[in-house]
């Protein structure tokens, strides 16, 4: 056993502590420099001790020496718990003297692989088609060395697929921790403190420790792990995380796994890919066995969707549980069905489907520029665009704000796709819907938009080529189908020009269609 310790506090509230060899060290707790000369010299050991002492120990007179104390601890990372068999007995006499024993601990192994209580975990044969990135995953961690933000759109699979990594890997790693991310608060500090059980698994007691402080503590006493390799997965993480980069336990004691619908800065960037139509299909028979709805129809819905794991997920159910019909399940997300089903990515039975997904595409951290972006891009063709083109179609109020700046922090936030190939943006699908429930669609939102399309669609005899047009018919017809009910002056000229543009094209019923229309509201 090891050798027993004193600390000694004396009535005048001075503190005598057991140095090497049995001597003995005395701090005036009233003098500043003093204080701070005699703890320079202790290890930290008892500076632990001290610590844990004088947060209950009245005898210890005024704030400096506490303040003085906790400044030291926090700046060599101590753990608090490396002491034990604290103990205080009283001395009866003039001097009042307080008296704590105490034993120096090891540093503990932490045998137990969970360092925190919630590990989710999944097998792979519960997922479709994410073989290729378990593989590169580990690839990457082990070979490679990289620190890896796993990155996608909401809902694509991002957090299923690091649960299935923990579960293949799990005997690869010495000790497991898993942070979850809260998007409404977006503090990583708050996200490791308040991991359940992760304070207690290191013995660091809350006290009147900062969260910044404990967090310190936390990082300190992760690293001081010897085994390797331990596995670190934050999942959910917001753009902060980038700002704590130099904090985090990383290679080669520790790999670091995270995931996030964000880019975030310094870290290795695996951008996670949809389903393929076949997947898809597949993903969706998972959780549907009824069997009378064709591989065709399916693949029609899931193209629909856009290959959406979370949107699949959900409808598969909802199709299971609810019988609902084929031609109800095409237009789920347009009529926001209801959907009473319960799926992993939720602790609560989903009531309505668009609902849900709302929830899921918060739109609370981006900027009023960036929701007028998104409500006009909404009303596009739902196809990649060339940043030219989208340069010319767009607008803002602001005149000075920076579209191309704006473009890439919605790709940045996961809000839009890019291909960098054809430096072009996409929205998808499901975050179209998403943002006109949100933030509610009209011609007056996006009456610029509207006029630039109307323009360029607009024949003049005179000098235009009509098949110069031809290209912006998606672009009217996307509008059109937008406003199809609309009699505004606006939409009926738009109309006209698309019908003119169309006949030109050869595609006379469609012309007619239209021109008919604007003649009658006309």
């Amino acid at each position: 056993m090891p050798t027993k310790n004193d600390i000694k506090i004396k009535g005048n509230g001075n503190i005598i502590i057991q140095g090497v060899n049995d001597s003995e060290i005395t701090i005036d707790t009233s003098n500043a420099k003093d204080i701070i000369r005699k703890l320079n010299i202790l290890n930290d050991v008892q500076l632990d001790a001290l610590s844990q002492i004088s947060s209950e120990e009245s005898n210890i007179k005024g704030e400096l020496f506490k303040t003085i104390l906790l400044g030291k601890v926090t700046e060599k990372n101590i753990v608090k718990g490396g002491i034990s068999n604290i103990g205080g007995d009283v001395t009866i006499g003039d001097n009042n003297t307080r008296v704590y024993n105490y034993y120096p601990l090891q540093k503990s192994s932490k045998e137990s692989k969970k360092l925190n209580l919630k590990i989710p975990t999944l097998r792979l044969d519960e997922i479709i088609g994410r073989e290729h990135d378990l593989k590169d995953l580990k690839e990457r961690l082990f070979n490679n060395k990289q620190v890896v933000v796993v990155n996608g759109m909401g809902g694509i699979g991002k957090t299923t697929l690091a649960q299935t990594y923990v579960t293949e890997f799990y005997d690869s790693y010495e000790h497991i921790a898993w942070i979850e991310s809260d998007s409404d608060t977006e503090s990583i500090v708050d996200d490791f403190i308040n991991t359940e059980g992760l304070l207690e698994r290191f013995d660091i007691p809350l006290g009147e420790n900062t969260p910044k402080q404990l967090f310190i503590a936390l990082i300190a006493a992760m690293n001081e792990i010897k085994k390797k390799p331990c596995l670190l997965v934050i999942d959910n993480a917001s753009l902060q995380l980038g700002e704590y980069y130099d904090y985090l336990p990383k290679q080669p004691n520790w790999h670091l796994l995270v995931t996030s619908r964000d880019k975030i800065t310094n870290f290795d960037l695996k951008i996670l890919e949809f389903l393929n139509k076949e997947q898809a299909i597949q993903l969706f028979k998972k959780y549907y066995v009824l069997e009378n709805l064709s591989n065709e129809y399916l693949g029609e819905l899931v193209e629909e969707l856009e290959f959406h794991t979370l949107t699949i997920e959900i409808l598969a159910k909802t199709a299971q549980e609810r019988r609902t019909p084929k031609e109800v399940l095409k237009k789920a997300i347009e009529n926001d069905i209801i959907a009473q089903v319960e799926i992993r990515h939720s602790n609560d039975r989903i009531d309505k489907i668009t609902g849900y997904l709302c929830q899921i595409f918060k739109m609370d951290k981006i900027t009023a520029n960036e929701k007028s972006l998104l409500l006009q891009l909404s009303c596009l063709p739902p196809e990649y665009h060339n940043y030219e083109v989208l340069e010319h179609l767009l607008e803002i109020e602001d005149e000075k704000y920076n579209i191309s700046q704006a473009l890439n922090n919605l790709n940045k936030r996961g809000w839009l796709l890019y291909n960098g190939t054809t430096d072009s943006y996409k929205i998808h699908r499901i975050i179209i819907d998403v943002v006109k429930i949100n933030l509610g669609i009209s011609e007056e939102k996006i009456s610029g938009l509207i006029q630039k399309i109307n323009a360029e669609l607009y024949i003049d005899q005179n000098k235009d080529n009509p098949i110069d047009k031809f290209k912006w018919i998606p672009y009217g017809k996307s509008i059109n189908q937008q406003f199809s009910n609309s009699e505004s002056k606006e939409i009926n000229s738009l109309k006209n020009n698309l019908a003119l543009v169309l006949q030109d094209l050869g595609d006379y019923q469609g012309a007619k269609t239209l021109l008919e229309k604007a003649m009658r509201s006309a």
